[in-house]
């Protein structure tokens, strides 16, 4: 829960220290020295933003309701502890995944400190920074930066609408013991 009470601010620097000194990638070495790691790269951007507290939390809500009976039924058809997991809890848990992909997705979609802490060059913006090309020194151009909102918006509102069935039932369950 303290994870979660944590602001993305607070945590950015060492966050940013370590993709920084990320090894075996922008020239780095083995443990992490002589190059740029991570910095200017999709994944540096990515990577950091999916490790995040909220996610064990929804899951353990979720799976803690399911009845351990599940489980027993599971151990005496011969399944063993991974096979019970492939084939019976991810299975029942597509809501959750569901769930946590959208809410994920939203947040990372809608970052603008963090893409603009990491990537350096102007041809790697995300498009909420690419926005701050309508603010001029004086006039910001108004209609132009609405229309582009609204076009920004559309890949989140077709996934929420392709997925909100399973979101839906995801935020209904989570919780919830029978």
């Amino acid at each position: 829960m303290i994870g979660m009470m944590l602001p993305m601010q607070v945590i950015m620097l060492p966050i940013f220290l370590q993709i920084k000194e990320f090894p075996l990638f922008g020239g780095n070495d083995i443990f992490g020295k002589g190059g740029i790691g991570l910095i200017n790269q999709y994944a540096g951007v990515i990577l950091p933003l999916i490790a995040h507290p909220f996610g064990v939390f929804l899951f353990r809500n979720f799976y803690i309701g399911f009845p351990k009976e599940l489980d027993e039924a599971a151990k005496i058809d011969g399944c063993s502890s991974l096979q019970t997991y492939l084939r019976l809890y991810i299975p029942m848990g597509k809501p959750i995944f569901a769930t946590l992909c959208l809410l994920k997705t939203v947040d990372s979609w809608n970052q603008y400190t963090w893409p603009l802490l990491v990537f350096n060059d102007p041809a790697k913006r995300t498009v909420q920074l690419a926005l701050n090309l309508f603010k001029g020194e004086t006039i910001v151009q108004w209609n132009y930066l609405m229309a582009a909102t609204i076009i920004i918006i559309l890949p989140v509102l077709a996934l929420f609408v392709f997925l909100q069935k399973y979101f839906v039932q995801g935020t209904i369950t989570t919780g919830m013991k029978d």
